[in-house]
């Protein structure tokens, strides 16, 4: 899943679904890419590292975001979040 990039059309909206339960839901004309996801709880092994190009998201908070949350980071254009275990909206418009 690593390098995964999922892109959506004018009218488009994608939902995705990760294996330690995070969803992220895209609106139109988004672009959003996997750098890095790895969730192995029998070793302890977390890390969920993404890039927002464009558009828009919603992020709920799976397992890595409550186990580890240091091992949670998203990075746009123009900023890099930390993320605490918890939900929020990106919009860059």
């Amino acid at each position: 899943m690593n390098k995964d990039v999922v892109i959506t059309g004018p009218e488009g909206f994608a939902g995705l679904l990760f294996s330690d339960d995070t969803v992220i839901t895209m609106g139109p004309e988004s672009e959003f890419k996997i750098d890095t996801y790895i969730f192995e709880p029998q070793d302890q092994a977390y890390f969920f590292q993404f890039y927002m190009q464009k558009g828009s998201m919603i992020y709920n908070s799976g397992k890595i975001g409550k186990l580890s949350p240091q091992s949670v980071h998203l990075a746009t254009p123009t900023a890099v979040v930390g993320i605490r275990g918890t939900r929020f909206i990106v919009d860059l418009k």
